[in-house]
């Protein structure tokens, strides 16, 4: 059955992604609870499109996916299952937003829909305004993040790796920040010299 017929039918029961103090199990509360222990006929994977639609996962993607997931077809719907899984999805560090949705059937099943946002993925790492260190020194500093998703934390510490490469060359005052603007696009981070 079709994803945008089965969220059509009946309203689907969201649990958002949580942050915080909200990411406790004992606090699973709400819509999703509602259906607890109803069985689940089907766990599918989409993410969301810029025009408020959704489409298929990529298939390399939602096998990864699939493999992390403990919901699985024919069982009992178990909301804190859902939030573990929903936390292993997150701590792939490939989507940036992740939505769990259990849809009721007509006969009492559910269909649970995971809509996962990808992290764009990093192609190039391009040094503006290196002048002091070689782009071979620069590159194996930076190999680290292609074709690796976009990680903020992970970016920041090989932005400190250049700093303190160009500290070692006396360079002291030197930083290094990532210019995210071109990474959704064409998949360049940009690590701006000063």
């Amino acid at each position: 059955m079709a994803i945008a017929a089965l969220l059509a039918a009946a309203g689907g029961a969201c649990a958002q992604a949580p942050t915080g103090d909200q990411d406790r199990l004992d606090e699973v509360t709400g819509p999703v609870a509602d259906y607890a222990d109803a069985l689940v006929r089907e766990v599918m994977f989409r993410r969301p499109l810029d025009n408020g639609t959704f489409g298929q996962l990529d298939a390399t993607l939602e096998t990864m996916a699939r493999q992390q997931v403990r919901t699985t077809p024919g069982s009992a719907l178990d909301p804190p299952t859902l939030l573990q899984d929903r936390r292993t999805l997150d701590r792939l560090g490939r989507f940036r937003r992740i939505v769990v949705e259990a849809v009721p059937q007509g006969d009492g099943s559910v269909v649970v829909v995971f809509t996962l946002d990808p992290q764009p993925l990093i192609y190039v790492v391009q040094p503006v305004g290196n002048r002091a260190l070689s782009d071979q020194k620069i590159s194996a500093l930076t190999d680290v993040l292609v074709l690796n998703p976009v990680d903020p934390v992970q970016i920041q510490n090989v932005a400190r790796d250049v700093e303190r490469a160009y500290a070692i060359e006396g360079y002291t005052e030197a930083q290094v920040k990532a210019d995210l603007s071109e990474v959704e696009e064409t998949g360049q981070l940009f690590l701006r010299v000063r």
